[in-house]
């Protein structure tokens, strides 16, 4: 089902599907998002917060931030600039405060 939606809204990610560099998961503190896309069967990398650069998102078309979302300033940036340039956040739980509400001020908050 969901491979099948991804088809019909997203062709450019579903043809791609394949590649494990498309969704970078984060790890968090208490979700994670890695045993739902392994149920699914979907590709993806799992990176600690630290470990989250311009090049780890460089060919990401989906970032998942895990809960808590508890990411220094300059990750919120990159983030930011991820979006800005078309690609898709996905965030759980307080990570929708913690990142989301942190990383666009003024358009979500809590």
């Amino acid at each position: 089902m969901l491979l099948e939606w991804l088809g019909k809204s997203h062709p450019i990610i579903y043809g791609q599907v394949q590649n494990d560099e498309l969704i970078v998961e984060v790890a968090g503190q208490w979700d994670h998002a890695d045993k739902t896309l392994r149920n699914l069967g979907l590709p993806y990398t799992h990176i600690k917060p630290r470990d989250l650069t311009s090049q780890s998102l460089a060919a990401a078309k989906v970032v998942i931030i895990n809960c808590a979302g508890d990411l220094k300033r300059e990750k919120l940036q990159l983030l930011r600039d991820f979006v800005a340039r078309g690609g898709y956040l996905l965030t759980t739980d307080w990570a929708l405060d913690n990142t989301v509400t942190n990383t666009f001020p003024g358009f979500i908050t809590w």
